[in-house]
């Protein structure tokens, strides 16, 4: 789950808003289907250094 954290915030999109000037943080949540209860995985992410020492 927390690539998937990772991948998000590298993504082109974050990126783009980050040369902008924008603040962008990335939270890894996990919504589940069987309790309908959201799971925090304790990743945050505001930086492209910071995605990239995510593993």
């Amino acid at each position: 789950m927390i690539l998937q954290v990772r991948s998000v915030a590298s993504d082109l999109f974050a990126q783009d808003a980050r040369a902008r000037g924008q603040i962008l943080c990335v939270h890894g949540w996990v919504y589940s289907l069987h309790t309908g209860l959201i799971n925090d995985l304790d990743v945050t992410v505001g930086s492209l250094d910071e995605a990239e020492r995510l593993v």
